[in-house]
């Protein structure tokens, strides 16, 4: 009869083992700036260039190595002008 009891104990025990399954933690949350790096949003000075302007209007852009570009007043997605270089249209 221990023969019995002790082969019963054993199979309950690994069947026991085999339910308790440790699942793997889940990835870390991505850092809170992340959105930020993702779109950086205009450069300074993009909004402020089209305030008083209508929409449209060529203006002078300043850019690298004092080169002269030509950016355009437009809606951005948030609905406001935005002045955008020729070239990203």
């Amino acid at each position: 009869m221990k023969t019995t009891d002790w082969f019963v104990a054993a199979v309950i025990a690994t069947a026991l083992s085999g339910c308790m399954v440790m699942l793997p933690m889940p990835p870390p949350p991505p850092p809170p700036l992340f959105a930020a790096w993702a779109d950086p949003g205009p450069a300074p000075g993009m909004r402020e260039a089209c305030l008083g302007q209508p929409e449209g209007v060529r203006m002078p852009l300043p850019g690298r190595h004092s080169e002269v570009l030509t950016g355009v007043c437009e809606r951005g997605p948030d609905g406001r002008l935005l002045l955008l270089p020729e070239r990203a249209r």
